[in-house]
């Protein structure tokens, strides 16, 4: 009995379905933006209170200097950096004795998800595009027909080695085209 599976999605698929998501909510980055460059204005009041209250920091730059660093770093920390680690294979999925889990990077958080096998009534194994590219996918599906999660394939392990570990702890595994 193989003891677990596992394999990293496919950047390019956790990438675009990001991307997906921001082309419907837009919002999203232009909240991490504002939040970056709010924060460093603080930062730098702060600053203009420690030298107004005792007349430290000769050096601080002016405020419009300041304005224009909040908002050059709020797009490069709140824009870029998530792109750019969007490009990192940032995903793994982990099938063992006790369930999946799912680590994953999402660009601008981690997130951890476990699904116990007792939750997974069967699998789906389907073709799923995004941004016009095409992934072998694996669903997972509970009881009443609710899909639960969604995850990318690779190569390796195989569609058969999946199946197999499916079946050995009493899970069906269905093919759509």
């Amino acid at each position: 009995m193989v003891k677990r599976l596992q394999w990293h999605e496919p950047a390019a698929y956790r990438r675009g379905l990001h991307l997906e998501q921001e082309a419907e909510n837009p919002w999203g980055s232009v909240k991490r933006v504002s939040i970056c460059a709010v924060l460093m204005l603080v930062l730098r009041g702060f600053v203009e209170l420690g030298h107004w209250h005792n007349g430290q920091f000769p050096n601080r730059p002016s405020w419009p200097i300041s304005i224009a660093l909040a908002a050059i770093l709020g797009v490069a920390v709140g824009y870029l950096l998530p792109r750019i680690l969007l490009f990192l294979p940032g995903s793994i999925v982990i099938l063992s004795e006790k369930g999946v889990n799912n680590n994953v990077l999402l660009g601008e958080a981690v997130a951890v998800k476990f699904l116990p096998w007792d939750k997974i009534d069967h699998a789906r194994i389907w073709r799923q595009s995004v941004r016009g590219r095409e992934f072998a996918v694996l669903s997972l599906i509970d009881s009443n027909g609710a899909e639960l999660a969604t995850y990318a394939l690779r190569d390796r392990p195989g569609i058969a080695e999946i199946e197999a570990y499916f079946r050995q702890h009493g899970k069906s595994c269905e093919h759509l085209s």
